[in-house]
Formats: structure tokens, C-alpha cells, sequence
């Protein structure tokens, strides 16, 4: 075994120091072969493009005052606040808990843990990753039962343990990534602290309940489940009104955006008058209604938007957005005259005055 290790580690140190030498040579077999798809696929792998920072995020400017300005932002937001009622409540509750009864974690127990820690997870603060765990000896197992077992029996956990590296990531790449709303937080939590998480997930997974109707965060069901069980539901159930909702819901969600991915596309008048009768079109079918029955009716009755009110709003979203921005290039195009007789105003004013169709 530890040949093999040994072994392992000369291969993989070879490998990332003829890492840029592998690369080319295999560039140059694709392309000698004619392979010219994969050819460029691996250059574009190799190349990814820059994705350059921003040098102002709000009122901080430099990397530091960046740095800054996150921590206290998220200071505000996190788990971090301190809420005292809800953790008197929590310490009240516990007074009367004890650890008679409490099964220490052994070792063959740990290295299920252990061996169940994926290896592809990002390094946290204490800079260490799960594969040192995943492939720990014996003797490094038999500490974290120790650890494991400490912090349950004094009931603490060092600060250490559950620091997190909090990484701020851009939503989408259109919008001002000077705007600290544009952004998410993720969580980078430590090795040691996943080991933990594991461990009482292990102890607590025979006492959890999810509903059968659950298909997030549940091992073998998938994203392709949803859609078929909601259309078993809707044949099953028939024309009762539950189902009239879940079409109106499904309506809402996947009609809306079909028709507004064109938006600034220069449609003919009677290409957005067929855009028209294809959106009231499919409502009715959904509703089972005749076609020759009124679409205004049938969108009022149902709380739906129909296709020029979807246009106007979002329309109108997207002015919002240029008027309220604050990058300084948008604010000079604003002022200038290109935008006040530009397309966005006349669609905007072309779309005040339409005329219904279906």
C-alpha cells in the first residue's frame, strides 16, 4: 500500500509539471488527426477568456475597501446577526437534554463518513481539502472520533471549525457589476466542519421525513420527475379547478418569456398580429374553450396578462433599469439625444397605442 502511494504521488507530481506539454501535444493529435471540433474545444478550454474584476462595487473602491464592504454587507444578511430571543429559546430547550444515552462515534463508523466526503469540494479557510480526510489512517481517524465525540459531550465547537470562506458571485454577466444586488453569496465552509455535518446527518437520517411531493435535495429523483407527475395529476384529476390552476401557473412560468425573448426585434405588424393570436390561441386550448370565443374575456377571467400587457411591462422594467443606473456610460447615453429619439422610446411609445387582436 504504501509502494502504491508512493508510486501515486510520483505519477501525479510528473504529470502537473509536463501539465502545459500534455496539453499541446494532445491540441496537436486532434489537429493532425483532422478532429477539428474537439480541436477547438480544447483551445477554448485553455482559453477562457478574461473575466476581470470590478474596480468599484457600490461606494468602495480598491480591494480592500471591496473586501471590506462585503463583510459588512453580509454581516448584515447572514447567520451571523445575533439573535438572542431565538438562542435563549434554543438554551432553554436544552437544559433538560442529556447525554446518557448518547452512542459515541467509533472508527468503523467514522471512516463510512469519511469515505462518503466528496473530493471535489473548494478549499475553505482552514485550507485543507476533503480528500485528506477521505483518505485519512487509521491514526487520524481515531483523533476525529476523539474531536467528534468532545465537541458533543461539552457541547462547543471551536470558532475555527465554523469559519467559512463567504465568496461573493455575479447573478448574470448583463447586469452592472458595480451594483452589490447583482450579487450572491456561497458559503465555503471548512473540511472539518463537513465531517461534522456528515456525522450528524448519519445519527439524524432515520428520524427525517420529506414528503413524497419533495423532489429537491433528494437522492435519486431528478429534474425530469416534476413535469411528469404534474402531467399525470392534470389527466388524472380531469377539468376540476385545481387543474384549471396549475395550467394557469404553468401558463405564467413558460408563455412569458417565449414571447418576450424577441423584444427588440423588428417585427412586421402582421407577424406580431400571428404572435398574438398564437399566445390567446394556446390559453384556450389549455382552458378547453372554442376559438371563436373572446380572448379578452378569457384572460380577464383568468388573471392573465396577455401579450401586449407582457411587452409593456417588460418594456418599461428595462427603461426602469436605464434610468436608475448609475455606470457612467449609460447615464451619457441617457442624457444624450440618441436615447430620448432612439428605438427604445418609440417601442415604448408604439407600444401605449396597440390594438387588440384575437
Amino acid at each position: 500500500m504504501r509502494s502504491t502511494r508512493a508510486r501515486f504521488k510520483l505519477c501525479l507530481r510528473w504529470c502537473k509539471s509536463h501539465e502545459h506539454q500534455l496539453r499541446a501535444q494532445s491540441l496537436a493529435d486532434k489537429l493532425a488527426s483532422g478532429d477539428s471540433f474537439n480541436f477547438w474545444r480544447g483551445v477554448r478550454s485553455m482559453n477562457p477568456g478574461s473575466h476581470t474584476l470590478p474596480l468599484r462595487v457600490d461606494h468602495a473602491v480598491g480591494e480592500e475597501g471591496i473586501a471590506s464592504m462585503w463583510g459588512e454587507h453580509f454581516k448584515g444578511i447572514l447567520n451571523c446577526v445575533r439573535d438572542e430571543e431565538s438562542e435563549n429559546a434554543l438554551r432553554g430547550g436544552m437544559r433538560g437534554v442529556s447525554l446518557q444515552g448518547f452512542r459515541s462515534v467509533d472508527h468503523e463508523e467514522m471512516r463510512g463518513v469519511l469515505q462518503s466526503l466528496s473530493s471535489s469540494e473548494a478549499l475553505g479557510m482552514d485550507g485543507l481539502p476533503s480528500g485528506a480526510f477521505k483518505y485519512a489512517p487509521p491514526s487520524l481517524v481515531t483523533w476525529l472520533c476523539l474531536f467528534i465525540n468532545a465537541c458533543v459531550c461539552h457541547q462547543y465547537i471551536p470558532s475555527q471549525v465554523l469559519a467559512v470562506l463567504i465568496v461573493p458571485l455575479l447573478k448574470s454577466k448583463v447586469k452592472d457589476p458595480a451594483n452589490s444586488g447583482n450579487y450572491r453569496p456561497i458559503a465555503i465552509a471548512t473540511a472539518l466542519s463537513k465531517v461534522l455535518e456528515k456525522v450528524v446527518l448519519h445519527r439524524l437520517e432515520a428520524y427525517l421525513y420529506t414528503p413524497d411531493n419533495q423532489f429537491s435535495y433528494k437522492k435519486g429523483l431528478g429534474t425530469e420527475i416534476p413535469p411528469s407527475f404534474l402531467s399525470w395529476e392534470i389527466l388524472y384529476r380531469g377539468n376540476s379547478p385545481t387543474v384549471a390552476e396549475m395550467k394557469m401557473e404553468l401558463f405564467r412560468s413558460h408563455c412569458y418569456s417565449i414571447y418576450c425573448n424577441s423584444l427588440w426585434s423588428r417585427y412586421k405588424v402582421a407577424t406580431m398580429n400571428r404572435l398574438k393570436v398564437c399566445h390567446n390561441d394556446i390559453l384556450k386550448r389549455l382552458l378547453g374553450l372554442p376559438r371563436w370565443c373572446s380572448s379578452s374575456l378569457a384572460f380577464a377571467r383568468n388573471g392573465v396578462n396577455n401579450l401586449d400587457v407582457i411587452r409593456r411591462h417588460s418594456v418599461f422594467s428595462l427603461r426602469s433599469r436605464v434610468e436608475l443606473s448609475t455606470n457612467s456610460i449609460i447615464t451619457s447615453v441617457r442624457q444624450s439625444s440618441a436615447y430620448v429619439c432612439g428605438p427604445i422610446q418609440q417601442r415604448w411609445l408604439g407600444l401605449l397605442f396597440v390594438q387588440n387582436v384575437g
